[in-house]
């Protein structure tokens, strides 16, 4: 019915008005998975990263998520392995659902005085925030890589792969070649990992990275570095040491993070000299406030 055309961070080309006309509104520059059901995401990243391994056309039912319907489509994938245009997908309608009036948020509202129905609480404001990094497509593939068990090999690596993929889409993945560690330069450790002094592509960072070698297949390790990963890649803070990039290896189950390398004394010196109470009451504001 239809031929979508996407870059390589997933985002449509367009304009396209016949694209325009199906949606319901302009679809230039937004991500596809945003479309889509937050069920059926994941298995369209799957998907796309099939299309990209196999070099092969594939296939997946999804159901889309429109103001005005659901539509249940079938989508057919092709990697063109080209900058300008990363992905062709085709879209077939199968079923359209229309939805009432009253499904839409925008057009549900309070009676004219009514104030129970238009005020929001901060525990219900609270929720939603904490529940959003979960109800995306990224965060999906990040809170799975939690649920797995310690059998789960196969998954892992899986959950991995959709890391990568996201990181390639993000621009903050990069290649092993690209950093070399210093491991004789400890910067700090932990109960699972270890920060040592790098070097990203000439530049001086840190990374942090698996303690042992032993730990590199650790579900425990992987899914707190993957939890790290998860909140560094979205936050910027002056008082936060600025995220790089991770380096990311599904069939190692390795996930190392790269850092901005921060210059200074150590915190524990620091307490440890005649420090006024002026300069301590800064520094813990300081803390607290990232």
């Amino acid at each position: 019915d239809l031929v979508i055309v996407l870059d390589e961070d997933i985002c449509i080309i367009g304009p396209d008005t016949r694209l325009d006309a199906f949606f319901g509104k302009c679809v230039s520059g937004k991500k596809l998975s945003e479309l889509i059901v937050v069920d059926d995401q994941a298995r369209f990243l799957d998907t796309l990263l099939a299309a990209t391994q196999s070099n092969e056309i594939q296939s997946v039912p999804v159901t889309l998520d429109l103001a005005f319907a659901t539509i249940q489509v079938q989508l057919i994938v092709v990697d063109t392995q080209t900058q300008a245009s990363h992905y062709l997908v085709g879209l077939h309608s199968v079923e359209h659902k229309p939805k009432l009036l009253a499904e839409s948020p925008e057009h549900t509202m309070a009676a004219e005085g009514d104030t129970s129905q238009q005020s929001i609480s901060l525990d219900d404001t609270q929720t939603q925030v904490q529940s959003l990094a979960t109800t995306t497509l990224t965060g999906k593939v990040f809170a799975d890589i939690s649920r797995l068990n310690a059998s789960a090999d196969s998954g892992l690596q899986r959950q991995l792969e959709r890391v990568a993929f996201i990181g390639q889409s993000e621009h903050w993945l990069v290649g092993t070649e690209d950093v070399q560690l210093l491991p004789d330069v400890v910067l700090g450790s932990g109960g699972f990992g270890v920060v040592v002094g790098a070097q990203l592509r000439g530049q001086a960072v840190a990374a942090k990275l698996p303690r042992q070698s032993a730990q590199l297949n650790s579900l425990k390790f992987v899914s707190t570095i993957a939890n790290e990963l998860r909140i560094h890649r979205q936050i910027r803070h002056p008082n936060i040491v600025p995220f790089l990039a991770a380096c990311v290896d599904p069939d190692r189950s390795e996930l190392a993070l790269i850092f901005e390398l921060s210059e200074g004394v150590r915190l524990s010196k620091f307490l440890c000299t005649e420090v006024d109470a002026l300069s301590r009451l800064k520094m813990l504001l300081d803390v607290v406030s990232a």
